[in-house]
């Protein structure tokens, strides 16, 4: 649509000189317009990457973020129950089970001082 455009600008400017209608006719109708196109693309396509990485980095921080918390609150229950056991206030079975652990898997647990 705007090279046809261009071409009947040329025309009716250029009607003339014939050089000089294929010279805007180039320079309007194609590589000036083609290049400003490819600029507004490339700038649409840069901002696109730029918005998918920042969402997903603050995504994966925020999965990050609530992984380790439920990690840290698993590790300080089980220390608690390991503290227990130790201290003679919860016996090992007991311990093993409130921690959805089998007893071997709880006794292999470090002892937290």
């Amino acid at each position: 649509m705007i090279r046809d455009m261009t071409v009947k600008v040329a025309d009716s400017l250029a009607v003339k000189w014939s050089n000089v209608k294929k010279g805007v006719e180039d320079i309007m109708g194609g590589e000036i317009l083609e290049l400003e196109a490819d600029k507004i693309l490339n700038r649409g396509i840069d901002i696109g990457k730029a918005e998918g990485h920042s969402i997903g980095k603050a995504e994966g921080i925020s999965e990050g973020l609530s992984i380790g918390r439920t990690e840290g609150l698993v590790d300080g229950m089980i220390s608690t129950l390991v503290a227990l056991v130790r201290d003679g206030l919860l016996d090992m079975v007991e311990g093993a089970k409130r921690a959805n652990m089998t007893q071997e898997e709880f006794e292999q647990r470090p002892n937290d001082s």
